[in-house]
């Protein structure tokens, strides 16, 4: 099935807390085939992410990247690098990928605990 990188990232971080609850063998077993295939492109984006930023991103003295704020969630891009940085981003996001075509139904999925933002991630393989 053909997702967006954003969309492949957005179902593995919705799926992620399950993998450490106790599920039937089914469900457990789709979950863990489509974490393991999500993998690769969660690592595929931190890969890209990161030539983005050491290409974008200011840097000190030292080479080192300048953040934006305290907690180190975000770096600091030139104006002039901006609009090229965001665009860099989009392009990443958009990236189309394969993955597996898993899907749940309703009742594999019932009592489990998910956020609506979560849930809204894996519309697209619940049936």
């Amino acid at each position: 099935m053909k997702k967006l990188l954003e969309q492949s990232l957005a179902i593995r971080s919705a799926l992620t807390p399950l993998v450490g609850m106790e599920l039937d063998f089914k469900t457990s077993y789709k979950i863990a085939k489509l974490i393991k295939s999500l993998d690769d492109d969660a690592k595929f984006f931190e890969d890209q992410m990161r030539s983005i930023l050491e290409r974008f991103a200011e840097k000190d003295e030292s080479g080192n990247l300048v953040y934006a704020d305290e907690n180190k969630t975000s770096v600091k891009v030139t104006d002039e690098k901006k609009e090229e940085c965001a665009k860099c981003l989009q392009e990443l996001q958009a990236v189309e990928v394969e993955i597996p075509d898993v899907k749940f139904s309703i009742e594999e999925l019932q009592g489990i605990k998910m956020t609506p933002f979560a849930l809204s991630a894996i519309t697209d393989i619940i049936e």
